[in-house]
């Protein structure tokens, strides 16, 4: 297989001929920023508005973002950042991509350093990531 990044979407080549993956067949945003291919063959298709993996099942997009990572007060004056709800797991890298504190069943994590910060979380078997700035 063949990926290709096109305006609005992804095309696969099998060979034979191009299928195209965009909005309307469940990708959750149209500006495609990165492409990557894992072991089972899926691929995974990050957009500014999140990530959705394309699966074998019926050549069908899954969109794997049932609910964007929440994140508030963003940006965030004492540091403290709220979920919205438990997170099985959550981890925060400043942009150098160097751990800052992670946790596991948090609802909420303190930051103690101004800065851009990236939010991972996984929560229901689902990979979310979302940035918050601390303005301390």
């Amino acid at each position: 297989m063949d990926y290709l990044v096109s305006v609005g979407g992804v095309a696969m080549y099998d060979g034979t001929s191009w299928t195209s993956y965009d909005q309307t067949d469940g990708l959750v945003g149209p500006t495609v920023t990165a492409l990557a291919v894992d072991e089972r063959d899926n691929i995974w298709v990050a957009t500014s508005s999140g990530v959705t993996r394309i699966g074998e099942e019926g050549a069908s997009v899954n969109n794997l973002t049932k609910e964007r990572l929440k994140v508030y007060p963003n940006p965030s004056r004492n540091g403290t950042i709220y979920f919205g709800k438990t997170l099985s797991k959550v981890t925060v890298y400043d942009i150098t991509g160097a751990v800052v504190i992670s946790a596991t069943n948090a609802e909420s994590i303190s930051i103690d350093t101004k800065g851009l910060y990236f939010v991972e979380s996984m929560s229901d078997g689902l990979l979310s990531v979302a940035r918050v700035v601390v303005n301390q």
